[in-house]
């Protein structure tokens, strides 16, 4: 079955917020997508203790803590997010990008940071749900072999993958300038598809250069 090709990503783009709690449990990454706070930071901040300081002055009404400040540099196609959960501990940073249909709804986000503690770089794809999980996952740099990626598991915020970036796909990854997530899906007709949304590469290396000195 050919793969439907859906829009290419507005990587990086700062337009509405959208409320994508995404995770990258493995990795370490995890949290928002949008909403301004990235993945690893809005993570630490949730399960920072009670009365704990937030990364911003001030708190939000009813006692929540605010989220941590932000810098954001684009680098192409990719927006890096910089912050503090914690006002003392280490700026932690990542690169992102959305995908979007013709609707302007999110249909894949993507985020790729370096794992704490180490030099392992993780990456989280977030799927939307109803996705053909037997049919299984893949993807495809430019023109190669297509990788088969493990779905850990679905919740109501989407459907995510989670993985270390070893050397030799972390080094593909740099030289190519797409990607493309292939999953199977049902459309509105209850017909099965094949679906390849692309992740544009272009900025890839200088961001994750942000994100990994």
């Amino acid at each position: 079955m050919p793969a439907r090709i859906l829009l290419p990503s507005r990587g990086g783009r700062r337009g509405r917020p959208r409320r994508l709690a995404t995770r990258l449990a493995a990795v370490v990454l995890a949290a928002p997508l949008a909403a301004g706070a990235p993945i690893a930071l809005a993570q630490q901040t949730e399960q920072a203790p009670q009365g704990a300081a937030p990364g911003t002055q001030g708190t939000p009404q009813g006692g929540a803590e605010a989220p941590p400040e932000l810098t954001e540099r684009q680098f192409k196609d990719w927006l890096v997010r910089c912050g503090r959960p914690d006002q003392q501990g280490p700026e932690v940073c990542e690169m992102q990008q959305e995908q979007v249909d013709r609707q302007d709804r999110t249909v894949m986000a993507v985020a790729v940071g370096k794992v704490p503690g180490s030099s392992e770089v993780g990456l989280l794809i977030l799927l939307p749900l109803g996705i053909l999980l037997p049919a299984g996952v893949t993807m495809r740099i430019d023109d190669g072999a297509e990788i088969p990626l493990e779905v850990q598991r679905c919740e109501r915020q989407g459907c995510r993958i989670e993985r270390i970036l070893e050397p030799d796909l972390l080094n593909r990854l740099k030289a190519g300038t797409k990607a493309t997530v292939y999953f199977e899906a049902v459309d509105p007709q209850g017909e099965r598809q094949r679906l390849g949304v692309p992740i544009s590469l272009l900025g890839f290396t200088a961001a994750l250069n942000e994100v990994t000195s």
